[in-house]
């Protein structure tokens, strides 16, 4: 059973990518966002480009980030996720794409959670 749920349909993906805070490694982009709803489980979608390769290169670097996150505690935690994979990233070894995704993920949470809130617009 997975540690976290899937990011589900463009409007949450757009919601990470426009107000989440960004962190760059080596073959990937990883965007945090803190969502403020209490009790929220921690969300992640995985965007693999065509760019990366076929869809056997595409569909194998996908299934290892899931794994490295199924490894990777999420319980309580209130951030949705968005791990972009550039074209570099097929080629890294599993245990360095382990290693970056992970630091990226601890980088995004830090700067996501020094952000300020995001206001509450007025009510029409």
């Amino acid at each position: 059973m997975r540690r976290y749920a899937s990011l589900r349909g463009r409007r949450e993906f757009a919601l990470v990518l426009r107000r989440g805070k960004a962190v760059t490694v080596n073959g990937l982009n990883v965007f945090a966002f803190a969502n403020v709803k209490a009790g929220s489980p921690a969300r992640v979608g995985i965007v693999v480009k065509k760019q990366v390769g076929n869809a056997v290169e595409r569909n194998l670097l996908r299934r290892r980030c899931k794994a490295i996150l199924d490894q990777h505690p999420m319980d309580g935690e209130r951030y949705w996720f968005v791990i972009q994979c550039k074209p570099g990233a097929a080629q890294i070894p599993f245990a360095a794409l382990r290693a970056e995704l992970l630091r990226a993920l601890v980088a995004s949470k830090a700067r996501a959670s020094r952000a300020p809130l995001p206001l509450k617009q007025a009510q029409r």
